[in-house]
């Protein structure tokens, strides 16, 4: 029998120096030969990207493996040195993060970032290394590749960088590629292709793959095996196409079964006037690429407007905008009837408070240093003068508003927490504020079915509640029927009908 890629066999992780804590891995195996594709699904929070990153030879800081055995092409992780460690990162393994925006560095031209290790560590010359990361970048839908790496991170929409940052991982011909959610971030078009684009690049060079998601249909379309977790437990695993059409535990069943409930028009309320307004909103960036033509729109106390558009056509830039991030070449946006500056600084500290943006990409949108309760305390303070015992209980209650326990998070800063769970944070932070108007970029690309059906259904209640206006930007057609009154679609730089 040949040896495995990854072999993992009875693992056992905990946070160090808590032992009567609940393990954060408990008792998990898999095996993964040459040219296979295993997929991990769990909701946020199950420890499928610590799994991930054991599988990269790496182990989070505050974690220890305190029983089990993890196997990198027949080397033991366990009796390797650092150096060792780190020439398997470089060579034999790669990893697709689940925020490509928060990996790359924002400060270096893509060119240099994705031939780094091919040209500085394995060898390459600078050219062939630029001319292998052409090849795979057209294999995964880039257009124009030789032009769009001479960009900066922040010029690539979420779904261009997402495919930047795998075609980075696949240049070095590993034996293995983690990926951890590498396409929330993309409309099902575009997912669709990178899909296929992975599994055919992953096929034809017989690399193996481990596949992290919360969503069981899309693992189960690109994965030989899967392996279901929950809390850090394997709840089953077996051939993909099997676990599919007959999966035996409950849990399981629920990821198949869960979809939003569409809304009734009956939910929206109309004000004396819109809440939210942009009027001819017009930008061009320097390369002369218009990106916002003419662009308007509006929206009521009380209504949830939704805004399409496959990835890459400026949903999020638009988003911006509104918030005061990106001046506009021309164009104004109004708050409740009033002009708002088009830069945030220059807006009165109502209208800051009033808009409220829920950033796509987590990572960029927390303050790594900052605690869970730091986060959320600092609105509270802000914008409602709240300290000691009141912004205490207030901060726990919106932490328990988003489904996040006080008692385990409060302390802890975003690198300790899950992809989904640094995306109910914002959530939480941005509802300290009270705002009147909530922008929702893909609020919920980053979580399992169930939680993100709990944090739609969070929304529609809040705006119930509160007859918040919401703009929510998604590529999901099943998540925009449970949230919207009216859905337009933004294509070309233009506003169109749905």
């Amino acid at each position: 029998m040949s040896t495995p890629v990854l072999d993992i066999s009875g693992l056992h992780v905990r946070r160090t120096g808590q032992p009567e804590a609940p393990a954060i891995l408990h008792d998990i195996s898999l095996r993964i030969d040459r040219g296979q594709i295993a997929g991990v699904i769990g909701e946020s929070g199950a420890g499928k990207s610590t799994l991930g990153l054991l599988a990269c030879a790496y182990l989070k800081p505050g974690l220890e493996c305190h029983a089990g055995r993890i196997m990198i092409n027949g080397h033991d992780l366990s009796s390797l040195a650092p150096a060792q460690l780190q020439s398997i990162r470089r060579s034999t393994v790669a990893y697709v993060a689940q925020s490509a925006s928060a990996a790359f560095n924002p400060a270096l031209r893509l060119i240099d970032q994705v031939t780094e290790i091919n040209h500085t560590y394995l060898g390459l010359s600078r050219r062939d290394a630029e001319h292998r990361a052409y090849d795979i970048m057209q294999l995964l839908g880039l257009e124009n590749p030789r032009a769009l790496v001479q960009r900066y991170p922040h010029q690539l929409s979420g779904g261009q960088l997402q495919r930047m940052m795998t075609a980075m991982a696949l240049c070095t011909q590993p034996a293995l590629v983690v990926f951890d959610e590498p396409t929330t971030a993309l409309d099902p078009d575009t997912q669709a292709q990178v899909l296929t684009a992975i599994r055919t690049a992953l096929r034809a060079t017989e690399t193996a793959a481990l596949y992290i998601s919360h969503d069981l249909p899309t693992v189960a379309s690109l994965a030989d095996h899967l392996l279901v977790l929950r809390h850090g437990h394997s709840i089953e695993s077996g051939p993909a196409a099997q676990l599919l059409a007959a999966p035996q535990a409950a849990y399981t069943r629920s990821l198949l079964d869960t979809r939003p409930a569409p809304r009734t028009a009956a939910t929206a309320t109309s004000g004396s006037g819109p809440a939210l307004e942009a009027h001819d909103i017009t930008l061009t960036w320097r390369n002369g690429m218009r990106v916002l033509d003419h662009v308007s729109l509006s929206i009521h106390a009380g209504q949830t407007l939704a805004l399409i558009g496959p990835s890459g056509t400026g949903k999020s830039t638009l988003a911006k905008v509104l918030c005061g991030l990106i001046h506009p070449d021309s164009g104004q946006v109004r708050i409740n009837g009033d002009i708002a500056a088009a830069n945030v600084l220059d807006r009165t500290a109502l209208q800051r408070q009033r808009l409220q943006w829920i950033h796509q990409i987590p990572d960029l949108a927390l303050n790594p240093h900052h605690t869970v309760f730091d986060t959320i305390a600092r609105p509270l303070a802000f914008f409602h003068g709240l300290q000691g015992d009141a912004l205490q209980a207030r901060t726990i209650a919106l932490l328990q508003q988003v489904e996040l326990d006080p008692t385990q998070l409060l302390k802890r800063l975003p690198t300790q927490l899950s992809g989904g769970q640094k995306q109910r944070l914002c959530i939480a932070r941005a509802l300290a504020a009270e705002p009147g108007i909530l922008i929702c970029d893909e609020p919920t690309s980053a979580l399992d079915p169930l939680v993100a059906q709990g944090v739609l259904s969070l929304l529609n209640r809040l705006q119930t509640e509160h007859s918040l206006a919401i703009l929510f930007i998604s590529h999901d057609m099943e998540i925009v029927k449970a949230m919207a009154d009216r859905t337009i679609q933004l294509q070309a730089g233009q506003i169109r009908p749905a």
